[in-house]
């Protein structure tokens, strides 16, 4: 039985579509891989420098994100809110499904990378979608970096068009999810989870918000911009 969090499991249930499933057998292991793509950014000294869709020029220096778990959900479940999923109940808890993999560790997404992030069985259901969420956690990133009780750290700046540099240096203790779809073709077996910081910073009026209220725009963006693909076992 897995406990997501109640934003967790809001801003997914507000997501929920179908999408083209793909069965994978009972008991077949999935292999899940997290890719961090800096794509639309490019490196400026020691910061990721992009411009955003209303016109801010951001550089990034530091991000950390905490990563809860993962978990693929079943089609005939894709299309009901999160809240009334499988057996959930009103503490929102609920029976995971077989594919559910606790992660409990911080990513640093300020540099491109590729990692894998653990392997859990098929339940032998169609999957028709993803569920990420990211919580508060105390814990070490691989370059030493501690998260304490937060769930996304940022530092950096922010130039409104014509305006002065802001200067960002913040994290937050807020959860949060996403529900991505999935597709799976005949024996793909591998889960790849994409994230793109340079576009988590759309739709921000960066100069109108603080600094939680960015860095929640920002958590929430991370997962609705993110894409999922499966691939073959190597």
């Amino acid at each position: 039985m897995r406990r997501f969090t109640a934003a967790a499991i809001a801003l997914a249930g507000s997501m929920c579509a179908p999408s083209a499933g793909g069965e994978v057998p009972a008991g077949e292991p999935l292999r899940f891989v997290f890719e961090v793509n800096w794509d639309g950014a490019t490196r400026d000294g020691d910061a990721y420098v992009f411009s955003t869709n209303l016109g801010y020029t951001v550089g990034v220096r530091a991000l950390y994100l905490a990563v809860d778990g993962v978990e693929l959900v079943p089609c005939e479940t894709a299309t009901a809110p999160l809240w009334s999923m499988a057996t959930a109940r009103a503490d929102h808890v609920w029976n995971s499904d077989s594919s559910y993999l606790a992660i409990g560790a911080v990513e640093r997404l300020s540099e491109p990378s590729v990692w894998i992030a653990g392997t859990s069985v098929a339940s032998g259901a169609a999957y028709c979608d993803l569920f990420w969420a990211s919580s508060p956690i105390d814990a070490d990133a691989p370059d030493g970096f501690v998260l304490s009780r937060a769930s996304i750290h940022l530092e950096g700046w922010f130039r409104a068009p014509e305006g002065e540099t802001v200067d960002l240096a913040h994290e937050i203790p807020h959860g949060e999810g996403a529900l991505l779809p999935v597709v799976f073709g005949p024996g793909e077996r591998v889960v790849r989870l994409t994230r793109y910081p340079a576009r988590s910073f759309d739709d921000l009026e960066l100069a109108d918000l603080s600094p939680s209220d960015v860095l929640f725009g920002v958590l929430q963006r991370l997962g609705n911009t993110a894409e999922v693909t499966t691939e073959l076992a190597e």
